[in-house]
């Protein structure tokens, strides 16, 4: 009796030790890497959606000596969740004249705006559900004699692209 207890003591001992090697694993924390964003010909892709750009074209504006910029786009939903086109867009866009950063507009309040312009913009800020895809817009208030609008394109800080749009006539 008394070797069965001094053996049951022993066996019980040594799995209350501790293996002090250097040799233990500690647990190493995942790397993310960044999420995958590109822009090329006109085309921007997230991990979001896909924005493509349309022709952009100035339309009225209620403010003098203003117009303002409409660029329509077709946004894609690529996640698994309702988007905001609009919350993709200014995530990674950006846009600048003459060297200014460019205030996103709104709809103008001078009625000059045709229906489907109006739409558009009216559509940026709504929902798109996964997996579906709506033509939007994006307006930037602009001095129509003031040269081009550059389109800046930004992912992690970086500019992923810059896109020079010149202004075209009313």
């Amino acid at each position: 009796m008394t070797v069965a207890l001094l053996v049951t003591v022993v066996i019980l001992t040594g799995c209350g030790q501790q293996n002090n090697s250097s040799h233990q694993h500690k647990a190493v924390p995942k790397q993310t890497q960044p999420q995958s964003v590109t822009f090329t010909k006109q085309t921007l892709k997230t991990t979001q959606g896909t924005i493509k750009l349309g022709t952009p074209r100035l339309v009225a504006s209620a403010l003098p000596n203003r117009q303002q910029f409409l660029i329509p786009y077709t946004f894609h939903n690529t996640s698994k969740k309702q988007l905001v086109p609009d919350d993709t867009w200014t995530k990674y866009i950006s846009a600048t004249q003459a060297g200014q950063s460019l205030t996103t507009g709104s709809l103008s309040i001078t009625g000059g705006n045709s229906d489907t312009d109006n739409d558009a913009i009216n559509d940026s800020v709504s929902p798109v559900d996964a997996g579906q895809t709506k033509t939007v817009g994006a307006m930037y208030k602009v001095n129509p004699t003031a040269g081009p609008v550059t389109l800046i394109v930004k992912a992690h800080q970086k500019i992923i692209g810059k896109l020079p749009l010149p202004l075209p006539a009313n």
